[in-house]
């Protein structure tokens, strides 16, 4: 079945948003999702074994100097930097399976979080203003 056949009652010359596509067809931003798996991936490579491989390569530091100029950044800044936290707590957190769970989904539903606060201040100030509105009358 094509596109132009109607996927999910969808046509091709109708325009619908990134985000209402999602919804449709049941994905998530592509974002979150490699932000997930990014996450999920670095968990499960801090709860190997210290001599093991990819957890060595994690914990390596290059010695010698670098050219002037700006830090190149890493894959373990990025992911200090995304969470927020140092490298000792994030150990710590990989240890435990559900607390290093609890981290991703924070981490990855900030979004959904973020909509749902603007949307509660939205209905907050709708609410100020019909009772602005009933004292002024």
């Amino acid at each position: 079945m094509g596109f132009n056949s109607g996927f999910k009652g969808l046509k091709w010359p109708n325009i619908i948003s990134n985000k209402d596509l999602w919804k449709v067809t049941g994905q998530e931003d592509i974002n979150l999702e490699i932000r997930k798996r990014k996450f999920r991936l670095i968990g499960h490579t801090l709860r190997k074994e210290d001599v093991e491989i990819p957890k060595a390569a994690l914990h390596w530091n290059p010695q010698g100097n670098r050219k002037r100029g700006r830090r190149r950044n890493s894959w373990k800044r990025s992911v200090i930097k995304e969470a927020g936290r140092s490298w000792n707590e994030l150990r710590f957190l990989a240890a435990d399976r559900q607390k290093w769970k609890g981290l991703i989904d924070n981490l990855c539903s900030w979004k959904e979080r973020w909509t749902l606060l603007l949307l509660l201040l939205l209905l907050l100030l709708l609410l100020l203003l019909l009772l602005l509105l009933l004292l002024l009358y």
